[in-house]
């Protein structure tokens, strides 16, 4: 007989991971900004990076990869550090994207957003904190992961079109070069605030 997920149990995840995955962070805050100075079409690619990357860390957390990588000594300072210079990047490039008339250069593509997923710190605590924190399938740990993991790839989906949509709302806005900076600005300073937040 096939394990069965219990319904409510599935519920609850969802209503704990939502608030996680679904408020401003890096990649959220990158998605949007992407898709605002780009577009929907040219910034897919990144977006799905993005998802991609997300996925790709919660499966780290589910298979125990992080918490043998965050074990060796020496390694958590180096991949934070990696990690925030990275982000610390790519709020650069939010803030001096061209705008307005300036606007059309190339938009970033699915290996960026990837790395920016898998840099991402709070991707990590809250996929852990969901994760373990729960129980999908009772005394069936592996098909408990995958329902799990499941469960949380298709909110990241939802949650990050949510933002993508959302970010292409803002694009007329960026057609007039200073609410198109402004709005850059307000990306970048977002972004970085929620990195300093991820890591305390």
């Amino acid at each position: 007989m096939p394990a069965m997920v219990d319904p409510a149990a599935a519920l609850t995840l969802v209503l704990a991971a939502l608030p996680l995955l679904a408020s401003p962070g890096p990649a959220t805050l990158s998605i949007a900004g992407m898709s605002a100075s780009q577009g929907l079409g040219p910034s897919l690619p990144f977006s799905f990076g993005v998802v991609s990357g997300s996925a790709a860390a919660a499966l780290l957390v589910a298979t125990g990869v992080t918490g043998a990588l965050w074990a060796l000594p020496g390694a958590a300072p180096v991949i934070q550090a990696v990690g925030l210079a990275y982000l610390l990047y790519l709020a650069y490039r939010i803030a001096t994207a061209p705008v307005g008339a300036a606007a059309g250069t190339r938009a970033a593509g699915w290996l960026p957003g990837f790395a920016l997923a898998i840099a991402n710190p709070k991707v990590y605590a809250a996929i852990g904190a969901v994760f373990s924190g729960h129980t999908l399938i009772a005394d069936q740990a592996t098909p408990d992961a995958v329902a799990k993991l499941t469960v949380l790839v298709v909110l990241m989906l939802l949650v990050h079109a949510a933002w993508w949509l959302f970010g292409a709302a803002l694009a007329q806005q960026m057609r007039d070069p200073r609410r198109g900076r402004r709005l850059n600005l307000v990306f970048a300073a977002a972004l970085v605030l929620s990195i300093i937040l991820a890591l305390v």
